[in-house]
Protein backbone atom coordinates (compact mmCIF):
# COMPACT_ATOMS: atom_id res chain seq x y z
CA UNK A 1 0.00 0.00 0.00
CA UNK A 2 2.84 2.41 0.84
CA UNK A 3 4.43 1.64 -2.51
CA UNK A 4 1.25 2.57 -4.39
CA UNK A 5 0.85 5.83 -2.50
CA UNK A 6 4.50 6.68 -3.15
CA UNK A 7 4.16 5.94 -6.88
CA UNK A 8 0.92 7.93 -7.08
CA UNK A 9 2.54 10.88 -5.32
CA UNK A 10 5.57 10.69 -7.62
CA UNK A 11 3.30 10.59 -10.67
CA UNK A 12 1.27 13.60 -9.49
CA UNK A 13 4.38 15.66 -8.71
CA UNK A 14 6.00 14.88 -12.05
CA UNK A 15 2.76 15.74 -13.87
CA UNK A 16 2.52 19.10 -12.08
CA UNK A 17 6.16 19.85 -12.85
CA UNK A 18 5.70 19.03 -16.54
CA UNK A 19 2.51 21.11 -16.88
CA UNK A 20 3.97 24.13 -15.09
CA UNK A 21 7.10 24.19 -17.26
CA UNK A 22 5.31 24.00 -20.60
CA UNK A 23 3.23 27.19 -20.34
CA UNK A 24 4.69 30.33 -21.90
CA UNK A 25 2.83 33.36 -20.58
CA UNK A 26 5.50 35.90 -21.53
CA UNK A 27 4.40 38.49 -24.08
CA UNK A 28 6.95 39.07 -26.81
CA UNK A 29 7.93 42.71 -27.16
CA UNK A 30 8.00 43.77 -30.80
CA UNK A 31 11.18 45.45 -31.99
CA UNK A 32 12.29 46.91 -35.27
CA UNK A 33 15.66 47.65 -36.84
CA UNK A 34 16.19 51.32 -37.68
CA UNK A 35 18.91 53.34 -39.37
CA UNK A 36 19.14 57.14 -39.41
CA UNK A 37 21.19 59.14 -41.89
CA UNK A 38 22.00 62.72 -42.79
CA UNK A 39 20.68 63.13 -46.34
CA UNK A 40 20.97 66.90 -46.62
CA UNK A 41 24.17 67.85 -48.50
CA UNK A 42 24.17 71.49 -47.30
CA UNK A 43 23.47 70.82 -43.61
CA UNK A 44 25.80 70.97 -40.66
CA UNK A 45 26.54 67.68 -38.87
CA UNK A 46 23.59 66.54 -36.74
CA UNK A 47 22.86 64.40 -33.67
CA UNK A 48 19.91 61.99 -33.61
CA UNK A 49 18.05 61.19 -30.38
CA UNK A 50 15.44 58.47 -29.84
CA UNK A 51 13.41 58.92 -26.66
CA UNK A 52 16.11 61.22 -25.25
CA UNK A 53 19.00 58.80 -25.90
CA UNK A 54 21.59 59.74 -28.50
CA UNK A 55 21.69 57.28 -31.40
CA UNK A 56 24.97 58.35 -33.02
CA UNK A 57 28.27 58.63 -31.14
CA UNK A 58 29.47 61.81 -32.85
CA UNK A 59 27.79 64.47 -35.00
CA UNK A 60 26.79 62.92 -38.31
CA UNK A 61 27.75 64.78 -41.49
CA UNK A 62 26.33 64.16 -44.97
CA UNK A 63 26.13 61.32 -46.23
CA UNK A 64 26.90 59.24 -43.10
CA UNK A 65 24.49 56.94 -41.26
CA UNK A 66 24.14 55.43 -37.80
CA UNK A 67 24.10 51.80 -38.83
CA UNK A 68 21.21 49.60 -37.76
CA UNK A 69 20.01 49.59 -34.15
CA UNK A 70 17.00 47.97 -32.46
CA UNK A 71 14.07 49.95 -31.09
CA UNK A 72 10.87 48.85 -29.40
CA UNK A 73 7.67 49.23 -31.43
CA UNK A 74 5.15 51.90 -30.51
CA UNK A 75 5.01 55.66 -30.28
CA UNK A 76 8.56 57.05 -30.11
CA UNK A 77 10.12 60.52 -29.99
CA UNK A 78 12.83 61.19 -32.60
CA UNK A 79 14.82 64.43 -32.31
CA UNK A 80 17.39 65.91 -34.68
CA UNK A 81 19.74 68.56 -33.24
CA UNK A 82 22.67 70.43 -34.70
CA UNK A 83 25.83 68.51 -33.86
CA UNK A 84 27.26 69.01 -30.37
CA UNK A 85 24.19 70.72 -28.89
Amino acid sequence: MRMRIGLLLLFLCSTLLFVSCTSDDDDDIDTGALVVMNTSPNSTPVDFFLDGRQVNTSPMAYPNNSGYFNAYAGQRLLQVNMGGR
